[in-house]
């Protein structure tokens, strides 16, 4: 349960309980590909697929899992199928010479359908929380795609007008933690890790360094002609280390011991306890990591439209 990513998101226009987010996203609830279908997403239990809770509340936030299947037939098997298919009907009627692209297009659409029942399906999982004292969404994945795809069946299963916003800050991360690996200005309680990246404004290319001192005079080199950090490690009050990268995404997080210390001695005494205490520990430590680096990079950047308001 202990999540590895915040991609963090202001919610807006939503009130509800626990108990009214199961009863709204059961409507979404994860069903199987049929044999001819490519992918099915819906929701699931925290607790894993043999349990009906959808939805878990404690410490007032809400937890709550995405389920995906997707199934896969590789271009190069339709393809192989394909081109016999297309040699046996030249077999059959020597006087056609080409097959037309709209035709070639059909067969292959039919070898997928033929073989689709039998591809291996891909599952995966993605957790997310509604913190209603904080009114955020977090998502537990780095990657912006994945978040806006539950973001998206979050919304058809709530039905109403609920806005879901990228939390962004005022100072630019890059141009920020570069400042502060120049000018070694980083705030006390940040502790700079062994791991970052650089890339060049101009152009793809990237630098990158792990398990490596970043009090490195080569890198400020690097930073002084122009290079930019892009992600980099820290650590925070002995109880996370993680990467933060240029659009504020909280990545590759390890609890540290103060905080598994504190998930052992909560006295659970079952496997639903547990996860009750350590959903309650995560979320109470990520409330005061998320609102400590938000401060550190500026505060929370206002939109241009709630600025007109």
């Amino acid at each position: 349960m202990w999540f590895k990513n915040i991609n963090a998101y202001q919610v807006k226009n939503l009130q509800i309980t626990p108990e009214q987010l199961q009863e709204k996203i059961a409507i979404h609830s994860f069903v199987p590909c049929r044999p001819d279908e490519e992918s099915q997403v819906g929701w699931v239990s925290p607790f894993g697929d043999r349990n009906d809770v959808l939805v878990h509340g404690a410490s007032g936030a809400m937890i709550f899992c995405m389920k995906t299947e997707e199934k896969k037939v590789p271009a190069a098997v339709i393809n192989e199928k394909v081109n016999e298919i297309i040699e046996d009907l030249k077999e059959k009627d020597p006087t056609m010479k080409k097959v037309k692209k709209d035709v070639k297009q059909r067969i292959a659409e039919q070898v997928k359908q033929e073989l689709l029942p039998n591809a291996f399906a891909k599952i995966d999982r993605l957790m997310a929380y509604i913190d209603s004292k904080e009114n955020m969404l977090i998502v537990n994945t780095s990657s912006q795609a994945k978040a806006e795809r539950l973001i998206s069946l979050l919304r058809a299963s709530l039905s109403e007008d609920v806005a879901f916003t990228p939390i962004l800050v005022n100072d630019n991360p890059s141009v920020k933690m570069s400042e502060w690996l120049l000018e070694g200005t980083t705030p006390s309680e940040l502790i700079v890790g062994e791991r970052c990246q650089l890339k060049d404004q101009e152009d793809s290319g990237t630098i990158r360094y792990s398990k490596h001192d970043l009090d490195d005079s080569k890198l400020r080199q690097y930073l002084e002609s122009g290079k930019v950090i892009s992600e980099m490690e820290f650590e925070v009050e002995s109880k996370h280390k993680f990467l933060i990268n240029e659009e504020f995404v909280i990545k590759g997080i390890k609890f540290l011991d103060l905080l598994k210390d504190e998930a052992r001695e909560s006295g659970a005494d079952s496997r639903e306890a547990q996860f009750d205490a350590d959903f309650a520990i995560m979320v109470g430590s990520f409330r005061e990591l998320i609102d400590y680096l938000i401060t550190s990079f500026g505060g929370v950047a206002i939109a241009e439209e709630e600025q007109e308001e």
